[in-house]
This record gives structure tokens, C-alpha cells and sequence, in this order.
């Protein structure tokens, strides 16, 4: 799923870019600093909780340890 990213100048033009579809927007101030936005992002863009496909987990056997 691509999605865009648009900086806007100001207000009005975030609510703008922010209403397109699969695209997000943010408003940048006087100065930005691009590597701070980029790891944002991909802070932003891990879930929560690592997740894999059903039946993938490897057993650890650490149900048996919840089980005494």
C-alpha cells in the first residue's frame, strides 16, 4: 500500500493535503530536520507487537512454564 507524504506551509493547506487519499500530510515549520521526520516515520510505521502468520510461532516450550 503506497501512501504519500506532503508538507505543507500552513494550515489550510494541511487540512488540503491531509483530506487527499492515500496520502498523509505535516506541517513544517521554519526549519526541518530531515532525518528527525524520516525516523519519525518509521518509528511510526513498526507495530506494536511483533506479528507473524498463524502457525508460524516457533513452541519455546514456555507454555509449560505457566502451566505448574
Amino acid at each position: 500500500m503506497a501512501r504519500t507524504l506532503s508538507l505543507a506551509r500552513n494550515e489550510a493547506e494541511l487540512e488540503r493535503l491531509d483530506a487527499l487519499p492515500d496520502s498523509d500530510a505535516i506541517q513544517a515549520g521554519e526549519t526541518l530536520s530531515l532525518v528527525e521526520l524520516v525516523e519519525d516515520e518509521v518509528l511510526l510505521s513498526l507495530p506494536l507487537a511483533a506479528m507473524h502468520a498463524e502457525g508460524e510461532c516457533p513452541d519455546t516450550g514456555v507454555h509449560e512454564i505457566f502451566k505448574e
